[in-house]
């Protein structure tokens, strides 16, 4: 029986990312595999996270180093790039059965007092363009942990990296929408004096935050004149009907924030009624 105590003393924490579950689990940890997205920030982000919890002679294991080989993505690179940021003793696994050409999906190394010498590379590569972002919940606690465990010199370097992923994003993402140039966007967005947000959904809060970021003006949001409208105001500004627009058609421009379906009916419409200044 006293076998299998060490076998059943364990706790699942599960449904979080990792900063809310590290002060739970403490300081002492002599063995990691750490096993995430594969993609940037993933892993990178994840080790800073638990290294300070981690004793000197930890052995942290990573699971698919080889990952943008097998999977043929150029994004899952994160695992990988971990170990070769990583000071000290190292080692691949020697298993044919998961490798390719000799090289191992399975790695391994030691902490030391030379990964200390890591930490700030690490940081570093993190300015690398992220696959994924977080929710502004989770976003505040992986920087509370970075704070607590760094101190603020890498908190603010944190939050800097943070912004520049976000925007990042959303010039990813209006780069897709309508395969339309965020820089010629921004270019013709400033030429305009009175720019509108046609559309209160989705693709709204992108254009909306793109505008933000770059300090681009905003005079309100339009939707069509048979839409309904629960509420007369998004981030402070006024959403109106197209017919309630005070403005004339040539003093006016808009910015088409919708679903490619609904493109080409709006465009048609607002050309119907005169408005042909559309971003």
């Amino acid at each position: 029986m006293d076998q299998l105590i060490g076998l059943t003393d364990h706790k699942f924490l599960l449904g979080k990312p990792i900063p809310y579950v590290m002060n739970e689990i403490g300081p002492g940890i002599d063995f990691l595999i750490l096993d995430t997205t594969h993609v940037m920030p993933g892993e990178l982000l994840d080790f800073l996270i638990c290294y300070p919890y981690l004793n000197e002679g930890c052995i942290v294991v990573l699971h698919d180093v080889l990952e943008n080989y097998f999977s043929c993505d150029s994004n899952r690179i994160s695992t990988k790039l971990l170990f070769d940021l990583i000071h000290g003793e190292k080692w691949y696994m020697n298993d044919k059965s998961s490798d390719a050409f000799g090289l191992s999906n399975i790695a391994a190394f030691e902490v030391s007092k030379k990964t200390m010498e890591s930490i700030a590379p690490i940081f570093s590569a993190l300015t690398f363009s992220w696959t994924y972002m977080f929710e502004k919940e989770d976003t505040e606690k992986y920087i509370e942990s970075i704070k607590e465990n760094y101190g603020e010199r890498y908190e603010k370097y944190m939050e800097k990296i943070f912004m520049m992923q976000r925007s990042t994003q959303i010039k990813m993402c209006i780069n897709n929408h309508y395969r339309l140039s965020y820089d010629f966007l921004e270019f013709k967005w400033r030429k305009q004096k009175n720019v509108f947000l046609y559309g209160t959904g989705y693709w709204a809060k992108i254009y909306y935050e793109f505008a933000q970021i770059n300090s681009l003006p905003i005079c309100g949001y339009v939707v069509s004149d048979d839409q309904d409208i629960e509420i007369n105001k998004e981030n402070g500004m006024n959403i109106y009907k197209l017919n309630e627009l005070d403005y004339k058609p040539e003093e006016c421009s808009f910015v088409l924030a919708l679903d490619h379906k609904y493109y080409t009916q709006v465009k048609r419409n607002l050309e119907n009624k005169g408005y042909y200044i559309i971003l």
